[in-house]
């Protein structure tokens, strides 16, 4: 069973020059997120570009994270679709594949939650499920009540992303109506110390400096959150930088381009990023690499 505390990181998805996935870089990713301390990895996630890439491209993506993880961690493999037949059918393949977990949105009517929902748990009965709680992605707001019933309904059920703001109050109502499911954060980080301090067991998100997020995460876990606002503190630049609307996966693109994890920044759908944003990119990677050398 998936042990969901910690961080989760949600892979971007690398592209070479001519817009082809690059997969050696997304093994190296891989391997920089084992070693930075992450307890599990997303792929195909909003983080990574999901909904624009061919199905081709989605297997490969997921092939190739879960080949370089190779059992280290688990990986979750994003299904999402507005058509519960189709997230059925990615998800019956990232089983297949050897995935840990698949992560679903919720679907664009409200009535057919638990159905979407359970289609896929059906599809890859021996997974966990994870359903991802962003209404920003094109479904209805669920209040803590509906989230805790449709949990009850699919018992596969064993995590919530929340990413429906105000989420500290979300995640503490929907953790006293349903105990026994993982609470996950999401939002880029954006809010994690006050999402943990809520009673989320963890974050799955994307951040350029994941490895301050496995540390708050644990600092919290251990109860020690004067070091966790510290580490928040640091990282609070590059998480406000990063979640700039419509231009959040490029310009997190560009911050692991400056760490020398990403050869190249190119997204699929071209995002308008002036080229000061690599200059401001530079100057929020050094500073807070600098901070964290010193504290």
């Amino acid at each position: 069973m998936i042990e969901y505390g910690g961080l989760f990181w949600v892979l971007v998805t690398p592209f070479d020059d001519g817009g082809r996935v690059d997969v050696p870089t997304l093994r190296r990713l891989v391997a920089f997120a084992v070693e930075s301390g992450a307890r599990g990895l997303t792929a195909l996630g909003v983080n990574g570009e999901a909904g624009d890439l061919d199905e081709g491209e989605r297997e490969l993506v997921a092939r190739s994270a879960i080949e370089a993880a190779a059992g280290a961690v688990p990986v979750v493999v994003g299904v999402s679709a507005g058509d519960a037949a189709v997230a059925a059918r990615r998800a019956a393949q990232a089983a297949n594949l050897g995935a840990g977990a698949v992560m679903v949105a919720l679907p664009p009517v409200a009535e057919a939650a638990g159905e979407h929902v359970r289609a896929v748990a059906d599809a890859a009965p021996a997974l966990d499920v994870v359903v991802q709680d962003y209404p920003a992605s094109g479904h209805p707001p669920m209040d803590a009540d509906a989230l805790a019933a449709l949990v009850q309904d699919v018992g596969s059920v064993r995590a919530l992303k929340a990413e429906d703001p105000p989420t500290p109050a979300k995640i503490a109502a929907t953790r006293a109506l349903a105990p026994h499911v993982a609470q996950l954060t999401g939002l880029g980080g954006l809010y994690l110390l006050w999402e943990l301090r809520a009673g989320a067991d963890g974050a799955m998100t994307g951040f350029a400096f994941p490895e301050l997020l496995v540390q708050l995460c644990r600092c919290a876990d251990e109860g020690d959150w004067e070091q966790a606002e510290r580490l928040y503190r640091i990282a609070l630049p590059a998480l406000v930088w990063e979640s700039q609307p419509n231009v959040g996966v490029a310009l997190r693109k560009i911050l692991l381009a400056e760490r020398g994890l990403l050869p190249c920044a190119a997204t699929r759908r071209p995002q308008r990023v002036p080229p000061a944003a690599a200059r401001d990119a530079h100057a929020v990677a050094h500073g807070l690499l600098a901070a964290e050398a010193t504290r």
